[in-house]
């Protein structure tokens, strides 16, 4: 009598996050995963840019809960509200410290665009301050770029 001894099958095979070799895979499973979460950012974005900030918060803790706490998915939450007007989401995150550090230049620029989309005056204190004192030439490009980008609350009347 043969006991089969090899791996068992997918239905009985416990998940362990990523020590699991399926967690590593590659090629449908993971372009499958891809396109999810890519739909999943995308309709969070367009419920905060529409208002719908209980709904879109809702998919936020998702994302969070798949793939980890990001400041990532909180810029580009608050960037799509403030392409609908409000602008308390860059606040929220600029009042966590975020600018204290170098290392988080790059979201500072885009709250700073945010802000400014939003028509919040302190847009211009956050690209100042980057344009002073970063030293990644990118970096200043990019805040030079939002200082001279035309006001989108002034360019809608």
């Amino acid at each position: 009598m043969q006991t089969e001894t090899t791996n068992p099958k997918p239905a009985q095979r416990k998940r362990a996050g990523a020590s699991h070799p399926d967690a590593r895979a590659t090629g449908p499973v993971t372009l499958q995963r891809s396109r999810i979460l890519r739909d999943l950012v995308a309709s969070m974005m367009l419920g905060q840019y529409l208002g719908l900030v209980e709904d879109s918060g809702v998919v936020l803790k998702l994302l969070t809960l798949v793939v980890g706490q990001s400041r990532t998915l909180r810029v580009g939450s608050a960037l799509a509200s403030a392409m609908g007007g409000e602008v308390q989401p860059a606040r929220i995150l600029l009042a966590e410290g975020l600018e204290d550090s170098p290392e988080n230049e790059p979201a500072v620029v885009s709250l700073a665009l945010a802000l400014k989309m939003g028509g919040a005056p302190e847009w211009e204190r956050l690209v100042e301050r980057i344009l002073a004192v970063s030293s990644n030439a990118a970096i200043r490009q990019l805040a030079l770029q939002v200082r001279l980008a035309p006001d989108p609350v002034s360019t809608m009347s």
